[in-house]
């Protein structure tokens, strides 16, 4: 009975127990207390950890993109390591392998980046750990650059705070950037034909040479020059293919009225011919140092050919040059195509001036029998049969017709092209067909002008028609008015590729463009 009872009692204290539901929050909060301290702790730790393998992995990066840099002298495990001890992670071992070749360097770099926990130790896990590395490619690419250069008049002209004209200022400048290119991209050891570079100077006109010139299918007119005329539409094409005809500038004078003429539109001579796809920095450096400035601006027409010699259109004739021995075999395969990975294409076009408006013959008085004619007495008249009576031959020393007897009995029709060479059109159309027929159209009729609003579009044509296919282009206003900075900058493929310069200056912004170049070359 008594064993009874202390059973019955036992068992009514449990169950009271059992049911009383005071003090189990307390519990319930300790185990939300652990779980929250416990994620905090986790939240922190990996904080640590993150930190660290951030700033690891940015060393890591800046290292071996250092390591990688073709002229970089030290070893690149020399170099890893330095950038790890400056960013305090000096007991961090890490594993750097480099593969190399002529013209490129590799360099890759291993490492782990393990922090000790100081809160989920408790938990067990006593770090964190993670690999990290990075790999960086220096890959010096080919890189066609044309310089199209601004020889005209005004460039003879003393530059701002120098005593040297524009013209020398413009040639220090550009036989630095020669220096840079070579220097970095056709840098000695590295095979030959990294670098290709055109040289483009303009005035009113290109001059291409006897050399270039007899190279590309001209009209024949007169083969005195080789300068193109070309017609509006030609500029919104990239191409000039050595294949196509190419209207052959007349070898006259169309503003003035002299005999002589006084002012050729296409002057051809070797201080500024144009140097196609050339890489010897001798010669390239010789041909900057034999510009004189003369002459008008033609903006379009510099850089029509400018981007001409560097579009794949030009390849057949390249190989041509090559086989003919006037270019270095090496450059085989230029201009390279379009959006090829490993190449860039550049055009680096400066002016002091603005595009002024341009006269021309038109065609089809740039050859064929004209009404001068020689007599056998070796003087010249105007020819004009409609004249009534017998003599219809004037002679404009004497204002005088006279008779076939009396210029010798026999005459030679010139050609307009031989005309030309005597006299400009605007003496012949007053002196003899205004003299001898009264008419004063001829010179209208003869001359066509294209205004300087017309060649900035030309301009800005085919400088879209060459930035739609990759080129970059850069500019330079060299103490040029506001005219020619806008179009210009208009031109350029943006406007941190367009440069302002006055006086010396302007080597400061060919060093400038050089370093663009360089960085854009690159593929890291």
């Amino acid at each position: 009975m008594f064993l009874r009872g202390i059973d019955c009692a036992v068992r009514r204290s449990v169950e009271r127990f059992l049911s009383r539901e005071r003090g189990s929050l307390i519990v319930l909060s300790l185990f939300l207390f652990l779980a929250i301290l416990m994620v905090a702790g986790l939240a922190v730790d990996f904080a640590h950890f993150e930190e660290r393998r951030t700033r690891m992995q940015a060393t890591l990066d800046s290292a071996v993109l250092a390591a990688a840099d073709i002229n970089q002298a030290l070893e690149p495990e020399d170099v890893v390591q330095d950038y790890f001890d400056r960013a305090g992670l000096d007991d961090s071992p890490v594993d750097v392998e480099m593969n190399e070749g002529m013209n490129f360097r590799s360099v890759s770099a291993e490492t782990r980046v393990s922090v000790p926990t100081m809160f989920v130790k408790l938990v067990g896990v006593k770090q964190f750990s993670s690999p990290a590395g990075s790999t960086a490619e220096e890959n010096i690419g080919n890189v066609e650059i044309s310089l199209v250069l601004d020889v005209s008049g005004s460039m003879g002209n003393t530059g701002q705070g120098s005593s040297d004209s524009k013209i020398e200022l413009l040639q220090d400048a550009a036989n630095e950037f020669i220096d840079t290119m070579f220097d970095t991209i056709q840098a000695p050891g590295l095979p030959a034909g990294k670098l290709s570079m055109s040289l483009v100077p303009y005035n009113q006109q290109v001059a291409l040479g006897a050399d270039l010139g007899d190279d590309f299918n001209f009209t024949n007119e007169h083969n005195r020059s080789h300068c193109a005329d070309f017609a509006e539409a030609d500029f919104s094409v990239a191409a000039i293919s050595p294949a196509q005809v190419l209207q052959r500038a007349a070898d006259a004078d169309s503003r003035y009225s002299y005999s002589p003429p006084y002012f050729i539109e296409c002057q051809e001579s070797s201080d500024h011919d144009v140097t196609a796809v050339g890489n010897s920095k001798t010669q390239l450096k010789a041909r900057i140092n034999q510009l004189k400035a003369g002459g008008d601006t033609a903006i379009d027409i510099g850089m029509k050919w400018g981007v001409a010699l560097i579009d794949p259109a030009l390849r057949p004739l390249v190989q041509t040059r090559i086989a003919e021995g006037k270019t270095d075999e090496a450059l085989d395969g230029r201009p390279f195509d379009y959006g090829q990975e490993d190449a860039l294409k550049v055009v680096v076009v400066m002016t002091d001036g603005k595009n002024t408006n341009t006269y021309s013959v038109r065609d089809a008085y740039k050859s064929g029998p004209s009404n001068l004619v020689k007599g056998s007495n070796n003087k010249y008249y105007y020819y004009y049969p409609q004249h009534s009576g017998t003599s219809d031959f004037y002679d404009t020393s004497a204002n005088r017709w006279r008779s076939l007897s009396y210029i010798g009995g026999s005459y030679t029709v010139l050609d307009y092209a031989d005309v030309w060479t005597l006299m400009s059109v605007p003496y012949y159309s007053t002196n003899y067909v205004k003299e001898a027929t009264g008419s004063s159209s001829f010179a209208s009729n003869a001359i066509t002008k294209t205004s300087y609003g017309d060649k900035d579009d030309q301009l800005l044509a085919v400088c879209s028609a060459a930035k739609a296919r990759g080129v970059i282009v850069f500019a330079i206003g060299f103490e040029a008015p506001n005219a020619g900075r806008q179009v210009l900058k208009n031109c350029a493929t943006a406007d941190a590729y367009y440069y302002d310069a006055e006086g010396t200056s302007i080597s400061e912004a060919f060093a400038s463009i050089a370093s663009a170049i360089n960085a854009l070359r690159l593929t890291q």
